[in-house]
Protein backbone atom coordinates (compact mmCIF):
# COMPACT_ATOMS: atom_id res chain seq x y z
CA UNK A 1 0.00 0.00 0.00
CA UNK A 2 2.21 2.63 -0.88
CA UNK A 3 -0.41 5.52 -1.83
CA UNK A 4 -1.58 4.91 1.84
CA UNK A 5 -5.23 3.90 0.76
CA UNK A 6 -7.34 3.98 3.52
CA UNK A 7 -6.98 -0.26 4.83
CA UNK A 8 -8.52 0.05 8.63
CA UNK A 9 -11.17 -2.64 7.83
CA UNK A 10 -11.00 -5.50 5.91
CA UNK A 11 -14.83 -5.93 3.94
CA UNK A 12 -14.87 -9.11 4.00
CA UNK A 13 -14.09 -12.32 6.35
CA UNK A 14 -10.96 -13.69 7.00
CA UNK A 15 -10.60 -17.18 5.36
CA UNK A 16 -9.63 -15.21 1.86
CA UNK A 17 -6.07 -14.31 4.07
CA UNK A 18 -5.33 -17.76 5.02
CA UNK A 19 -3.73 -18.56 1.58
CA UNK A 20 -2.24 -15.36 1.25
CA UNK A 21 -0.81 -15.76 4.54
CA UNK A 22 0.50 -18.77 3.53
CA UNK A 23 2.27 -17.57 0.63
CA UNK A 24 3.70 -14.71 2.44
CA UNK A 25 5.42 -16.99 5.13
CA UNK A 26 8.30 -17.08 3.79
CA UNK A 27 9.00 -13.12 4.31
CA UNK A 28 7.95 -13.47 8.00
CA UNK A 29 10.67 -16.78 8.04
CA UNK A 30 13.44 -14.44 7.06
CA UNK A 31 12.62 -11.86 9.16
CA UNK A 32 12.82 -14.15 12.34
CA UNK A 33 15.65 -16.36 11.13
CA UNK A 34 18.01 -13.27 9.80
CA UNK A 35 16.21 -10.41 11.57
CA UNK A 36 15.83 -8.03 8.63
CA UNK A 37 13.79 -5.47 8.92
CA UNK A 38 10.86 -6.00 6.21
CA UNK A 39 8.67 -2.85 6.06
CA UNK A 40 5.55 -3.07 3.71
CA UNK A 41 6.96 -0.67 1.77
CA UNK A 42 9.71 -2.43 0.92
CA UNK A 43 9.86 -3.20 -3.36
CA UNK A 44 10.39 -7.10 -2.88
CA UNK A 45 7.54 -8.05 -0.26
CA UNK A 46 5.56 -6.09 -2.47
CA UNK A 47 6.78 -7.89 -5.84
CA UNK A 48 6.10 -11.41 -3.63
CA UNK A 49 2.88 -10.94 -2.61
CA UNK A 50 1.74 -9.45 -6.19
CA UNK A 51 2.99 -12.96 -7.45
CA UNK A 52 0.18 -14.68 -5.44
CA UNK A 53 -2.96 -12.67 -7.01
CA UNK A 54 -0.84 -12.51 -10.62
CA UNK A 55 -0.51 -16.10 -10.19
CA UNK A 56 -4.27 -16.65 -9.34
CA UNK A 57 -5.01 -14.52 -12.11
CA UNK A 58 -3.40 -16.07 -14.71
CA UNK A 59 -5.21 -19.49 -13.29
CA UNK A 60 -8.17 -18.30 -13.60
CA UNK A 61 -7.49 -17.48 -17.56
CA UNK A 62 -6.44 -21.11 -17.63
CA UNK A 63 -9.21 -22.89 -16.00
CA UNK A 64 -11.26 -20.99 -18.91
CA UNK A 65 -9.20 -22.52 -21.64
CA UNK A 66 -9.55 -25.80 -19.97
CA UNK A 67 -13.65 -25.01 -20.12
CA UNK A 68 -13.56 -23.64 -23.93
CA UNK A 69 -12.11 -27.22 -24.62
CA UNK A 70 -14.69 -29.49 -22.87
CA UNK A 71 -17.42 -27.77 -25.07
CA UNK A 72 -15.02 -28.31 -28.27
CA UNK A 73 -14.58 -24.89 -28.93
CA UNK A 74 -10.84 -23.81 -29.22
CA UNK A 75 -11.25 -20.06 -27.93
CA UNK A 76 -8.00 -18.37 -27.13
CA UNK A 77 -9.89 -15.14 -26.77
CA UNK A 78 -11.61 -15.81 -23.52
CA UNK A 79 -7.99 -16.66 -21.73
CA UNK A 80 -6.79 -13.70 -23.59
CA UNK A 81 -9.83 -11.16 -22.12
CA UNK A 82 -9.29 -12.31 -18.37
CA UNK A 83 -5.49 -11.28 -18.78
CA UNK A 84 -5.99 -7.95 -19.94
CA UNK A 85 -9.33 -7.00 -18.64
CA UNK A 86 -8.51 -3.52 -16.77
CA UNK A 87 -10.92 -4.24 -14.10
CA UNK A 88 -9.13 -7.64 -13.02
CA UNK A 89 -6.00 -5.84 -13.46
CA UNK A 90 -7.04 -2.84 -11.15
CA UNK A 91 -8.49 -5.29 -8.51
CA UNK A 92 -6.21 -7.96 -8.29
CA UNK A 93 -2.61 -6.98 -9.19
CA UNK A 94 -3.22 -3.34 -7.87
CA UNK A 95 -5.53 -3.14 -5.13
CA UNK A 96 -5.08 -6.82 -3.97
CA UNK A 97 -8.83 -7.74 -3.42
CA UNK A 98 -10.07 -10.93 -2.41
CA UNK A 99 -12.17 -11.78 -5.52
CA UNK A 100 -9.72 -13.86 -7.36
CA UNK A 101 -9.53 -16.08 -4.93
CA UNK A 102 -12.61 -17.17 -5.04
CA UNK A 103 -13.32 -16.70 -8.88
CA UNK A 104 -10.19 -19.09 -9.11
CA UNK A 105 -12.03 -21.74 -7.21
CA UNK A 106 -15.06 -21.21 -9.33
CA UNK A 107 -13.37 -21.54 -12.39
CA UNK A 108 -11.49 -24.55 -11.28
CA UNK A 109 -14.50 -26.30 -9.07
CA UNK A 110 -16.38 -25.92 -12.59
CA UNK A 111 -13.95 -27.53 -14.74
CA UNK A 112 -13.34 -30.50 -12.13
CA UNK A 113 -17.07 -30.72 -12.01
CA UNK A 114 -16.90 -31.16 -16.23
CA UNK A 115 -14.63 -33.63 -15.94
CA UNK A 116 -16.96 -35.58 -13.45
CA UNK A 117 -14.00 -35.37 -10.41
CA UNK A 118 -16.70 -34.50 -8.06
CA UNK A 119 -14.64 -34.94 -4.83
CA UNK A 120 -11.88 -32.01 -6.09
CA UNK A 121 -14.86 -29.96 -7.51
CA UNK A 122 -16.74 -29.63 -4.15
CA UNK A 123 -13.97 -29.18 -2.29
CA UNK A 124 -13.23 -26.07 -4.39
CA UNK A 125 -16.72 -24.77 -4.00
CA UNK A 126 -16.34 -25.29 -0.30
CA UNK A 127 -13.55 -23.19 -0.50
CA UNK A 128 -14.74 -20.35 -2.80
CA UNK A 129 -18.34 -19.99 -0.15
CA UNK A 130 -16.57 -19.98 2.51
CA UNK A 131 -13.99 -17.04 0.96
CA UNK A 132 -16.88 -15.24 -0.53
CA UNK A 133 -20.80 -16.14 0.84
CA UNK A 134 -22.00 -14.88 -2.86
CA UNK A 135 -20.75 -17.55 -4.54
CA UNK A 136 -23.31 -20.05 -2.84
CA UNK A 137 -25.64 -19.35 -5.95
CA UNK A 138 -23.21 -20.46 -9.01
CA UNK A 139 -21.64 -23.18 -6.29
CA UNK A 140 -25.57 -23.91 -6.41
CA UNK A 141 -25.91 -24.74 -10.16
CA UNK A 142 -22.52 -27.07 -10.12
CA UNK A 143 -24.50 -29.15 -7.61
CA UNK A 144 -27.50 -29.20 -9.77
CA UNK A 145 -25.61 -30.04 -12.41
CA UNK A 146 -24.43 -32.95 -10.48
CA UNK A 147 -27.34 -34.12 -7.85
CA UNK A 148 -31.29 -34.16 -8.66
CA UNK A 149 -32.30 -35.86 -5.63
CA UNK A 150 -33.82 -32.89 -2.96
CA UNK A 151 -31.82 -34.95 0.00
CA UNK A 152 -28.80 -35.28 -1.79
CA UNK A 153 -28.90 -31.85 -2.63
CA UNK A 154 -29.94 -30.17 0.95
CA UNK A 155 -26.75 -32.28 2.20
CA UNK A 156 -24.41 -30.77 -0.54
CA UNK A 157 -25.45 -26.80 0.46
CA UNK A 158 -25.46 -27.23 4.29
CA UNK A 159 -21.87 -28.87 3.98
CA UNK A 160 -21.12 -25.85 1.39
CA UNK A 161 -21.76 -23.52 4.46
CA UNK A 162 -20.74 -25.41 7.17
CA UNK A 163 -17.03 -23.84 7.61
CA UNK A 164 -18.22 -20.62 6.58
CA UNK A 165 -21.08 -20.70 9.93
CA UNK A 166 -17.94 -22.58 11.77
CA UNK A 167 -15.95 -18.88 11.40
CA UNK A 168 -18.89 -17.08 11.95
CA UNK A 169 -19.36 -18.51 14.98
CA UNK A 170 -15.44 -18.57 15.95
CA UNK A 171 -15.36 -15.11 15.42
CA UNK A 172 -18.91 -14.23 17.03
CA UNK A 173 -17.10 -11.86 19.87
CA UNK A 174 -14.37 -10.55 17.50
CA UNK A 175 -14.89 -6.73 17.80
CA UNK A 176 -12.97 -5.76 14.63
CA UNK A 177 -14.76 -8.51 12.01
CA UNK A 178 -18.45 -7.35 13.70
CA UNK A 179 -17.14 -3.58 13.33
CA UNK A 180 -16.01 -4.60 9.66
CA UNK A 181 -19.88 -6.35 8.43
CA UNK A 182 -21.03 -3.38 9.67
CA UNK A 183 -19.09 -1.34 7.83
CA UNK A 184 -19.67 -4.02 4.89
CA UNK A 185 -23.82 -3.57 5.04
CA UNK A 186 -23.52 0.17 5.08
CA UNK A 187 -21.43 0.06 1.55
CA UNK A 188 -23.47 -2.57 0.27
CA UNK A 189 -26.90 -0.48 0.90
CA UNK A 190 -25.70 2.64 -0.36
CA UNK A 191 -24.04 0.63 -3.60
CA UNK A 192 -27.79 -0.83 -4.03
CA UNK A 193 -29.21 2.36 -3.12
CA UNK A 194 -27.44 4.15 -5.34
CA UNK A 195 -28.06 1.99 -8.91
CA UNK A 196 -31.92 1.94 -7.88
CA UNK A 197 -31.95 5.97 -7.32
CA UNK A 198 -30.08 6.00 -11.20
CA UNK A 199 -32.83 3.61 -12.75
CA UNK A 200 -35.86 5.63 -11.33
CA UNK A 201 -34.95 8.84 -9.37
CA UNK A 202 -36.12 10.48 -12.90
CA UNK A 203 -39.60 8.81 -12.74
CA UNK A 204 -40.23 8.67 -9.42
CA UNK A 205 -38.20 10.58 -7.10
CA UNK A 206 -38.71 14.42 -6.09
CA UNK A 207 -36.04 14.81 -3.60
CA UNK A 208 -32.87 15.96 -4.95
CA UNK A 209 -30.54 12.87 -5.48
CA UNK A 210 -27.63 13.89 -2.87
CA UNK A 211 -30.28 14.34 -0.32
CA UNK A 212 -31.47 11.11 -0.68
CA UNK A 213 -28.26 9.70 -0.39
CA UNK A 214 -27.36 11.56 2.88
CA UNK A 215 -30.97 10.19 4.31
CA UNK A 216 -30.28 6.77 3.29
CA UNK A 217 -26.70 6.43 5.05
CA UNK A 218 -28.16 8.02 8.26
CA UNK A 219 -30.83 5.54 8.53
CA UNK A 220 -28.45 2.47 7.55
CA UNK A 221 -26.12 4.03 10.47
CA UNK A 222 -29.46 4.58 12.61
CA UNK A 223 -30.29 0.67 12.19
CA UNK A 224 -27.13 -0.52 12.63
CA UNK A 225 -26.81 1.66 16.00
CA UNK A 226 -30.30 0.29 17.27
Amino acid sequence: NLHGVLHQYCQGNYVWLIPLSIWNFPLWLIVKLFNVSVVIGNPFCMLWSKLYFIGLHIGVAYFSQLICRRFNVKSYLAPLLILIAPEILISAEYAGQDEITYIFCLFAGVYFALCERWVIAYILCVIAVSFCPIMFLPVTAIILYKEKRVLRILFYEVGLMAPLMLFEFAYRKDEIYQIMKRVYLVTLNLILFINVQISFRTRFMKMPYFIQVVHHVFDVLWRLHH
